[in-house]
């Protein structure tokens, strides 16, 4: 499997990357560490664990996509999932005022489940309300739960950082901006 992708824009996300994505997701299952095509050491796993594959919007200097792999027990929400294993959620968003710190109003947690939408919790009415124009497969980081505590299987994520499209977030930022010319 080939990590090489051609550049597109920087900030639209890469047909190619999805391909790649579920790629990813089927070496976890197999135990081929990504881009190698050799199995990696075999680690005790848990009985009960969900395994992710994050796909960054941003690229690696050799252009290829920043691609997290890891791995949780389910029954957590996947924003906390994702904060726990140091992915970088928020973009340059990760600041006070920025987010909504899990409240589900903000939608600077947007990601697109690639693989895996099974092992997910229904849109919740903060989802369908802050996500009603967007494809399905788009859900709120804080607002979805993985699993239960037995879930296993693989769930592939393409991080969005879509904040400044968000019409919430546009509303908050001109607010803030009028609040600092005071």
């Amino acid at each position: 499997m080939s990590l090489r992708t051609t550049q597109q824009h920087p900030t639209k996300p890469l047909r190619a990357r999805r391909l790649r994505a579920t790629g990813i997701a089927t070496g976890i299952a197999t135990g081929i560490a990504p881009g190698s095509g050799e199995p990696e050491a075999a680690a005790p796993k848990e009985s009960s664990s969900v395994d992710f594959a994050f796909v960054s919007p941003r690229l690696l200097p050799d252009g290829t996509p920043d691609i997290q792999i890891r791995s949780a027990s389910g029954g957590q929400k996947l924003r906390d999932i994702m904060l726990d294993g140091n992915i970088d959620l928020y973009g340059p968003y990760d600041a006070p005022l920025s987010n909504c710190a899990g409240g589900g109003t903000c939608g600077t947690c947007i990601v697109e489940v690639v693989e895996g939408k099974e092992l997910l919790s229904p849109r919740t009415d903060k989802e369908n309300e802050t996500l009603k124009r967007k494809p399905k497969s788009w859900r709120l980081a804080c607002q979805t739960t993985v699993g239960n505590r037995d879930s296993t299987g693989q769930i592939t994520t393409e991080l969005l950082n879509l904040l400044k499209s968000s019409p919430i977030f546009q509303k908050r930022f001109f607010f803030i901006a009028y609040l600092f010319r005071l």
